[in-house]
């Protein structure tokens, strides 16, 4: 008898979700939206490439949406002096 293999289609579309990190990254924005920075703490183990690559693809998939910050790096108060 040959082994019959059974297939779960899954509701975010025909191609499933896959790779390694994408089901975690969706497990920690389900609290809600995180910068960049934020998940890649949860998931110190994934490369800062594999994190983009696997974000991007969950966008074109339709699953998030990013959203560009306008906010620039924290100034201080005090002038510098030379």
């Amino acid at each position: 008898m040959t082994g019959v293999k059974k297939t779960t289609v899954c509701p975010l579309g025909g191609d499933g979700v896959g790779g390694k990190w994408k089901f975690w990254i969706l497990h920690h924005l389900l609290s809600g939206p995180k910068r960049f920075s934020e998940v890649q703490r949860h998931l110190p183990q994934a490369s800062r490439q594999m994190l983009t690559l696997q974000l991007r693809q969950l966008e074109q998939m339709g699953v998030l949406h990013r959203q560009i910050s306008v906010q620039g790096p924290p100034r201080s108060n005090t002038p510098f002096r030379t």
